[in-house]
């Protein structure tokens, strides 16, 4: 496995931590993994992770979330206990991004928040 680091400042604070892994294994595939994991940080706190899948397709990040039985809506793959969420998609790069983040209603899209209300009668 390789591994490189880096961090993102601006005017003096920091914004960003990116570790980057080649040749990860993971149990359900056959071959090595890339990945970046991006540390974003807000006001001096962790406010998301999100992981760039260098060379998995859209459907294999999506067979990792079902596999970890998070709960799918609409690419938005809740933690059991319905305090984090996964949103995967594609990013511009065309690389498989893997969003975590702590759940805020006000940041999940209408549709999803539907969804929330009428299956975990949560929000």
């Amino acid at each position: 496995m390789k591994l490189n680091a880096q961090t993102i400042d601006y005017k003096g604070t920091l914004k960003e931590v990116i570790f980057c892994k080649e040749n990860i294994l993971i149990p359900y595939f056959n071959k090595g993994v890339n990945v970046c994991t991006h540390f974003v940080m807000e006001r001096d706190t962790l406010c998301r992770i999100m992981t760039e899948y260098k060379n998995l397709s859209l459907q294999e990040v999506k067979y990792l979330m079902v596999v970890s039985r998070r709960i799918n809506m609409t690419d938005y793959y809740f933690d059991p206990d319905w305090k984090s969420y996964h949103h995967v998609y594609t990013g511009a790069d065309g690389f498989v991004v893997d969003d975590f983040r702590k759940t805020r209603k006000e940041q999940l899209p209408l549709g999803v928040l539907e969804q929330l209300h009428m299956i975990a009668d949560k929000w």
